[in-house]
């Protein structure tokens, strides 16, 4: 490792920025949990993010797919859906902005908030019984 002007500028880059991130982290967390209070995740797994990345019009398709992969390890995880859809809306967040998710969870929430419909087979049937024993 070769020591310098090079390393030292680095050494103090990487510190700066984790100080940056460490000093927005709370005010994120409670943006965030702001924005996405009322949303299922379910709900908004699919349409927040497709209706985000319309409205920028610009985001690069490799951070799309980076978004969907971890969209799906997030589907994978043991998470509650609470956890999940801060999840969510923080990487939502870093490609869009606050204001643009905050402006597609206003436009999308009769759709995206609420709790996540019954399933198919928990639907009443004959005379309101479930199709589940």
């Amino acid at each position: 490792m070769p020591i310098g002007p090079r390393w030292f500028v680095d050494i103090a880059l990487g510190a700066t920025d984790r100080a940056v991130d460490r000093a927005r982290a709370k005010p994120r967390a409670e943006e965030v949990a702001r924005i996405m209070s009322a949303v299922s995740y379910a709900k908004a797994r699919e349409a927040l993010p497709t209706y985000c990345f319309a409205l920028m019009q610009n985001v690069a398709s490799e951070e799309q797919e980076n978004l969907a992969k971890a969209l799906n390890q997030l589907d994978d995880s043991d998470l509650a859906d609470d956890v999940k859809k801060l999840v969510l809306g923080l990487l939502l967040m870093n490609l869009v902005g606050a204001s643009v998710l905050g402006a597609a969870v206003d436009s999308l929430s009769e759709q995206i908030t609420g709790p996540v419909d019954a399933q198919a087979d928990d639907a009443p049937v004959n005379g309101g019984e479930s199709a589940r024993p």
